[in-house]
């Protein structure tokens, strides 16, 4: 699709702004969109009237600065995919938030190393934080029971060997950056191994580690997830 200047693609389908002007709401029509989210605060009834005149479905979904529902948010745009854009006032904060979270759950998967007793728990907590696909090696064990929430949500598939490149981040223990210190705008894959033997050294990817107080030597497979699926979240995508 092409774009107007201040109209960015988030992935395929998907697009963000800032306050969009009636010219750009044209252009974004006349290049196939079919739909606009509003995610500011206020009445924006010139962005409703522009929408309706160049036949863009225009759906409200305030969101406020502060503690808002990210998740449905991202849910709203999603449901409206593809064409779609979305925008807050200044394309940044709200925009930038909701922009990684749909990235993470389009884009984004966990690789598991390995894991075995470990392995449902480790797809339930995927899907809590936003991650839609789990790729599995060397897994012995297989997903079984009740996932609850992530039963249908979590696409489980094998793969033959861990994945590389300057996308891929592999969590061990030991490794000089923090996850707090990754930029997270460079990543879509995650790879964790289990956590008697881990991951195999000299991978060439990106490394990181879970910062830990006490005496504690390691983490459970689901709370190094957590907390990295955490951080990879907190991320706001400018």
């Amino acid at each position: 699709m092409r774009k107007t200047i201040r109209i960015r693609e988030v992935v395929p389908g998907i697009y963000r702004s800032p306050l969009p002007l009636a010219r750009e709401l044209a252009s974004f029509a006349e290049a196939g969109g079919r739909a606009v989210v509003d995610l500011t605060q206020r009445p924006r009834d010139t962005i409703a009237r522009a929408c309706e005149r160049h036949g863009l479905t225009y759906v409200k979904h305030p969101l406020p600065y502060e503690h808002g529902d990210i998740d449905g948010a991202a849910e709203v745009v999603l449901s409206q995919a593809p064409g779609v854009l979305f925008h807050c006032f200044h394309g940044r904060d709200r925009t930038g938030r909701v922009a990684n979270l749909i990235r993470m759950r389009t884009l984004g998967r966990v690789v598991l190393h390995r894991v075995g007793r470990n392995l449902n728990r480790s797809v339930r907590t995927c899907e809590a934080l936003g991650i839609r696909r789990v790729q599995l090696v060397d897994c012995d064990a297989r997903v079984v029971g009740n996932l609850y929430g992530a039963t249908g949500r979590v696409a489980v598939t094998p793969l033959e060997e861990l994945p590389h490149g300057p996308n891929v981040l592999a969590l061990e223990t030991g490794t000089p950056t923090r996850i707090d210190q990754v930029d997270w705008s460079s990543i879509d894959t995650v790879i964790l191994g289990n956590e008697t033997t881990g991951l195999p050294r000299k991978l060439p990817v990106q490394y990181a580690t879970v910062p830990m107080c006490g005496k504690v030597s390691g983490l459970t497979v689901e709370a190094a997830l957590a907390i990295a699926l955490h951080q990879w979240r907190l991320t706001t995508w400018l």
